[in-house]
């Protein structure tokens, strides 16, 4: 998941509002999948898991290549973030 930044990292990205995060996990524990998210640097400071899951992982403050994780991912989760077009020419699904 790679959303992009909203103003400039002034408004915050609530997580838990979007999916839900129980079901998602459990979901992922099923297909033996993670559920990766990367947000952007803007939105770095903000916590984004209320509480830690088996198989979902925030990367946003780690130091990991963007284009590495789209490289690696098997489908790609995202608003309007640029790194679709990137994505794009992997011919994989957004």
């Amino acid at each position: 998941y790679m959303p992009t930044h909203r103003n400039e990292g002034k408004k915050q990205i609530p997580l838990d509002n979007l999916m839900d995060l129980n079901r998602l996990n459990k979901w992922c524990e099923e297909t033996n999948s993670i559920f990766v998210i990367k947000k952007h640097f803007y939105h770095s400071k903000e916590k984004t898991l209320e509480k830690e899951y088996s198989s979902i992982i925030d990367v946003t403050n780690e130091k990991v290549d963007a284009q590495e994780l789209l490289k690696y991912s098997k489908i790609l989760i995202t608003d309007y973030s640029s790194c679709y077009i990137d994505y794009l020419l992997l011919d994989r699904p957004i």
